[in-house]
């Protein structure tokens, strides 16, 4: 894997997705689905991102497709996290451990997926206290769609197998998204 800059331009900029930016649904789609990918193949080749958050995620405007950036914590699975942002940190929300296997990815995507509808000030606020993982779960069953919350329930209960498990629900939550937009 390889990490480069992309630049954009007036016609197709490219988008930094920061820290208290709500996602549409294009970019729900595609960091949350698109996002899932890249870990999916990250994880078949035995190797976890480790640092999954959105300053290291870059959207392209341009057919909505996503890249990520900063490869410095990949770390092979079985070895310890060293490079971690405490808001998409497992061990931060004294929720498991920094061992590095395919959990550990998937719990970053579920914090992404809360993230889609709370501010990353209120997870924080969250994390902060003593009994962070009842805050979290508070948090999913006040603010999240149904099925968001059924996905941040599995992912934070570790019951996905994998990725492709999680972006099967992913897909669903979007479809059920667009269909109460119209």
């Amino acid at each position: 894997f390889f990490s480069d800059h992309g630049v954009g331009d007036d016609d197709h900029p490219v988008t930094w997705f920061g820290p208290s930016v709500h996602a549409v649904f294009q970019a729900f789609e595609c960091i949350l689905d698109g996002g899932l990918r890249v870990v999916r193949e990250l994880h078949q080749k035995r190797f976890i991102f480790a640092d999954l958050k959105p300053e290291n995620l870059v959207i392209e405007a341009k057919g909505a497709s996503i890249r990520f950036i900063d490869f410095g914590g990949v770390v092979p699975f079985d070895r310890m996290v060293k490079q971690y942002t405490p808001l998409f940190d497992r061990g931060s929300w004294k929720m498991g451990n920094r061992q590095s296997d395919l959990q550990y990815d998937l719990f970053a995507v579920g914090i992404l997926l809360v993230c889609t509808y709370v501010k990353q000030e209120v997870l924080m606020k969250a994390q902060k206290n003593t009994l962070s993982m009842y805050t979290l779960y508070d948090i999913i069953h006040k603010e999240l769609h149904p099925i968001g919350k059924q996905i941040c329930i599995k992912v934070f209960s570790e019951k996905y197998q994998s990725a492709e498990q999680m972006a099967v629900d992913i897909k669903g939550l979007i479809v059920e998204l667009e269909k109460a937009d119209r």
